[in-house]
């Protein structure tokens, strides 16, 4: 459980609503003078907001004062406001020639202007504070995160770099704990695969600084007070190569455990992190022993967490519910055979409350536990298959029903003999793969579907159906094409009627292949799934 005065992702969310709130004028006692102060505020608000310097200059001259007044509601004065509008270029200007000014004069949000430059995520606006006064780097917020915090929570890489290597000596260990979970947390840089990186090298480049102060017992009270938070974080969040380095900078970490008594194993089983999971199959010798552990509030072992239905964006790594159902198959599988047999018939406590007095107890075993957890997700699964096979079946039987009409009326012989023969095996060919089709989207809608035939069967026939019913469809536009060039002489009208016959072709690859390969990587890659790719404490 995270520490209060740990600064989460949802109070960095308030901080910037703070900030990008209306800026509302006060209100004066006197009409005239309100009129008055109402009209160069609004107007000096809205060119700093448009980042228009000649006119805040132009007021500037006929109020002298202005742009050291707080000029909102929120007490912000014209340099906050461009701030945090992005404005570098009236920033610059205003810096140049107000040089006098106050830069740690905070609004009524207790946010400095450089705070709010940071959250805005314009680092030429931090740079040219910085020459002014570099103690703006520690100046917290309101909400007493410092800048480099909110920049992170905004999630702000190149600001980040940036204030770095100026800020991260000062910060204490509850501070760089915290910066740390907020990196790891924040999505932004894993949208897609080739971004990824850069999102770890943020992270490498923070344990770095933390790991180049070689104060060990301040980084270990920093890896495991109050709880080991910035580990598991970071199993949560899938970042394996993260995780890697920390164990084997600091091996004792596998022992380490969270409120639950749950292992990093433990947690990588409950977020399904296979190549997290994968190094225990190295620690053969003690993995036993970090898998014993069960949580004392309901008896969950390992395997239980194993059996629990995960969460819906942890499913959706697998597409399509019959493979989402394979894949838990394989973790339930492959946590059984490390765990000793003893687990597999251990029980948890499960307490119903029925009605506001009665409180009921259950048990279950972990195959108990999976077979309810997971009866939704397989019947899903099941009309999943049903479905695909059946829309598959129709266009199987539509290309058989073609192709063994076209036998009985073949093109004249005496045009091309040659092609004429290309014509019949075509047909044939089609006919026969339609068939074959057809029979293997019929077993699958007659499977049992029994928790088995997910694993294999019914994945690798809905893979040989599609692709005899690929082959099927393709000699069928061969056959189209032969046909046409044996009873048309002209060979213009010819090449239009294979480029879109081709055409055809490719647009049935386009669209079934996706299906295809994701079936075919989902049977025949997961065999790899728990395969650890490095060794754990080589670097």
């Amino acid at each position: 459980m995270a520490p209060p005065d740990q600064h989460d992702l949802e109070s960095g969310i308030v901080e910037l609503q703070a900030i990008q709130q209306p800026l509302l004028l006060p209100s004066t006692s006197s009409p005239s003078s309100g009129q008055r102060f109402q009209e160069y505020h609004l107007s000096l608000q809205k060119a700093c907001l448009s980042g228009e310097w000649k006119a805040a200059e132009k007021i500037h001259v006929d109020h002298p004062s202005c742009f050291e007044e707080k000029i909102s509601r929120n007490g912000d004065t014209a340099l906050h406001i461009a701030a945090a509008a992005g404005r570098h270029v009236f920033v610059k200007q205003f810096l140049a020639h107000n040089q006098v000014l106050d830069l740690e004069l905070p609004n009524n949000e207790g946010n400095t202007a450089f705070f709010l430059a940071a959250a805005s995520g314009v680092v030429d606006i931090v740079v040219d504070m910085q020459r002014f006064n570099q103690n703006l780097l520690n100046i917290p917020g309101g909400s007493g995160m410092k800048p480099i915090q909110i920049a992170v929570l905004q999630g702000h890489e190149k600001m980040v770099n940036h204030l770095l290597p100026h800020c991260f000596e000062n910060l204490s260990h509850r501070e760089r704990t915290d910066l740390l979970i907020a990196t790891l947390e924040k999505d932004l840089y894993v949208r897609k695969q080739h971004q990824y990186n850069r999102k770890n090298e943020l992270v490498e480049k923070l344990w770095k600084r933390v790991i180049s102060s070689r104060n060990h017992e301040s980084i270990s009270e920093l890896l495991s007070f109050p709880q080991p938070e910035l580990l598991f974080v970071a199993i949560r969040m899938g970042n394996y190569e993260f995780v890697t380095t920390l164990i084997r900078h600091y091996p004792d970490l596998i022992w380490e455990k969270d409120h639950q008594r749950r292992t990093i194993f433990h947690a990588a089983v409950e977020y399904r992190q296979e190549k997290i999971f994968s190094h225990i199959f190295q620690l053969e010798g003690i993995r036993h022993l970090l898998t014993a552990y069960t949580n004392p509030f309901n008896g969950n072992n390992i395997l239980h967490l194993a059996a629990t239905l995960p969460e819906p964006e942890i499913l959706d790594m697998a597409s399509g519910p019959a493979l989402q159902m394979q894949r838990e198959i394989l973790w339930f599988q492959a946590v059984e055979s490390i765990v000793p047999r003893q687990y597999a018939h251990s029980e948890n406590s499960i307490f119903t409350q029925v009605s506001n007095t009665e409180v009921t107890e259950s048990t279950e075993t972990p195959r108990e536990m999976f077979n309810r957890e997971h009866a939704q997700l397989r019947k899903d699964g099941e009309n999943w298959m049903r479905k695909t096979s059946t829309s598959c079946m129709v266009v199987a039987t539509l290309v058989a029903t073609i192709v063994f009409q076209a036998i009985y009326q073949p093109p004249d012989k005496q045009n091309s003999e040659k092609l004429f023969w290309v014509f019949v095996i075509s047909d044939a060919f089609s006919l026969l793969s339609s068939i074959a089709s057809i029979l293997t989207f019929l077993s699958i809608l007659t499977s049992t579907y029994a928790e088995e035939d997910f694993l294999v069967s019914l994945p690798l026939k809905l893979m040989v159906g599609l692709v005899l019913l690929l082959f099927s469809i393709l000699a069928i536009l061969l056959v189209f094409i032969v046909s046409i060039i044996i009873l048309l002489p002209y060979k213009s009208v010819w090449i239009i009627v294979a480029v879109f016959a081709w055409f055809t072709g490719v647009v049935y690859l386009r669209l079934h292949f996706p299906l295809l390969l994701v079936v075919y990587r989902s049977t025949f890659g997961t065999k790899y799934l728990f395969r650890h790719q490095h060794e754990l404490f080589r670097d």
